[in-house]
């Protein structure tokens, strides 16, 4: 149960590795369900993150300053793309695609 988890507080996180089962599960338990991903990973828009690409509230492309901010962006633009066109879970809600540096404030826009 999610009331479990939270030990009484406001605000948690819970972190999941992979792509699996848990990911399911917590999305259900989560408000906003946020995925985290390089650049770089060379595995942009792999069938296996389908599913987890269509349960996200929000796309975040990490690491996006220096030498891995033009690939960072090359991959905002392809995944901003790609959720266009997936079914809406939400009809208040446009899953959003966004960039962070934690070195570099200037990068941090969506």
């Amino acid at each position: 149960r999610s009331s479990d988890l939270c030990g009484g507080y406001d605000v948690v996180l819970l972190e999941t590795v992979g792509v699996g089962q848990s990911e399911f599960a917590v999305a259900d338990m989560v408000d906003i369900f946020i995925l985290l991903l390089p650049p770089a990973g060379g595995d942009e828009l792999q069938g296996i993150k389908r599913g987890i690409i269509e349960m996200a509230d929000l796309v975040v492309i990490t690491k996006a300053d220096g030498e891995l901010l033009i690939p960072a962006r090359r991959i905002q633009a392809e995944y901003t793309s790609a959720i266009k066109l997936l079914r809406k879970r939400s009809k208040v809600w446009k899953p959003q695609v966004m960039r962070i540096s934690a070195k570099n404030e200037e990068d941090r826009k969506s």
